[in-house]
């Protein structure tokens, strides 16, 4: 069975709940209703949390915008952008 948009939020609320660090106001809602996401398995949604991992800390090693004022605990934030 296809996978509803309510599902892919609920799995992807799951699949953050504590790793990776999502950044304050990622709205995961916006991220399970987009289109490029029907179809997605549950598989599929923890690859593309995964790769918004991979794409902030890609982000943080190659010298990409982060404030100098944040605390190093918050530096590797999944932000939508990531998505």
């Amino acid at each position: 069975r296809c996978l509803t948009e309510s599902d892919r939020l609920n799995i992807l609320r799951t699949l953050t709940k504590h790793r990776p660090m999502l950044a304050p106001g990622v709205n995961l809602q916006k991220v399970a209703k987009d289109e490029r996401c029907t179809g997605f398995s549950g598989a599929d949604l923890a690859a593309l949390v995964r790769e918004a991992a991979m794409a902030a800390l890609s982000e943080v090693f190659s010298g990409g915008e982060q404030p100098k004022y944040v605390p190093k605990s918050e530096q590797l934030c999944v932000n939508e952008k990531h998505f």
